[in-house]
């Protein structure tokens, strides 16, 4: 029987099952937050769909992640959020080959990767957190050679490191009380299954993005989600905040996943639900609250 060979939309769909978790922790220290690496990731994803039919790709891992470059300097560009540090290029011994390890990486302050030039951060991300080859990674630029690759990905470990020593944590910035007190009780009431009360809480053009699945603006539809929720038995939530915006970090016998909220005057604008994007909690950096002393 003769082999069916998959078409350009099922190798790109094959390809996503593996490699959306490597696009959202590249994006995510390319463009300093876990958060708003998800918009990142979407575009990637409209690129990827819009331009298949005409791409001659040969190789749909390095062709996405090629994308997710590109995206995340635009995205950098545009929002111009933070000032990029370009450190000299001071030369450097050749014998200065120690990588970083996925979990040393992990510990490293998304903002300390922000103070890499863009190339350094690219090559630093993609061969010591992601583990690519260096023939990989200069394929996934573009434009670049394994010789500027190597030399870049140098530069950018002896700069990370000289950085990491200074900080390795998140900056936190304390939530306004009124938020506090907002993410409490919306808490308060997940933990008691008072979904009409959550209901509440929303406003009319609440929004919904559940990450990797869907989204949905509007309180008709927006509420329908917490009925997902309702039956779960084993749901521990602990408040918190994820770049200085509320959050909750939610164990229910599976992975954790972080869900980060929104909020207008007293009520929930926004919901960015991680429950089927697992994959990103390890890339967010989560502070708990403090108890309110009773």
């Amino acid at each position: 029987m003769k082999q069916q060979i998959p078409n350009a939309e099922e190798r790109l769909a094959a390809a996503l099952n593996t490699v959306r978790p490597k696009l959202f922790r590249y994006c995510a220290r390319m463009i300093g937050s876990a958060v708003d690496a998800e918009d990142v990731v979407q575009d990637v994803l409209l690129v990827a769909q819009e331009k298949l039919p005409d791409a001659n790709v040969k190789n749909t891992e390095a062709w996405l992640m090629r994308i997710a470059h590109n995206k995340a300097i635009d995205h950098l560009r545009t929002r111009a959020r933070y000032r990029m540090v370009q450190f000299e290029d001071t030369d450097l011994p050749d014998t200065y080959q120690r990588p970083f390890d996925a979990q040393e990486a992990a510990k490293v302050a998304l903002s300390v990767f922000l103070q890499l030039t863009p190339l350094q951060r690219a090559c630093v991300i993609l061969k010591d957190v992601l583990g690519y080859k260096l023939a990989e990674v200069a394929e996934m630029l573009g434009d670049q050679t394994v010789g500027s690759v190597k030399a870049a990905l140098a530069r950018g470990r002896q700069n990370l490191q000289r950085l990491a020593t200074q900080t390795t944590e998140e900056q936190v910035i304390p939530l306004e009380p009124e938020a506090a007190a907002l993410l409490r009780l919306y808490a308060k009431r997940f933990q008691e299954r008072d979904i009409s009360g959550i209901q509440r809480m929303l406003l009319d053009d609440v929004r919904l993005d559940l990450v990797a699945v869907v989204r949905a603006q509007g309180k008709d539809r927006v509420g329908k989600y917490f009925g997902n929720y309702r039956a779960l038995d084993e749901l521990s939530l602990t408040i918190g905040q994820v770049e200085g915006r509320p959050a909750l970090y939610v164990e229910d016998g599976g992975e954790p996943f972080v869900v980060v909220l929104e909020f207008e005057v007293e009520h929930i604008a926004a919901i960015r639900d991680f429950h089927f994007a697992r994959h990103s909690t390890d890339s967010m950096a989560f502070h708990a609250l403090k108890e309110v002393p009773r």
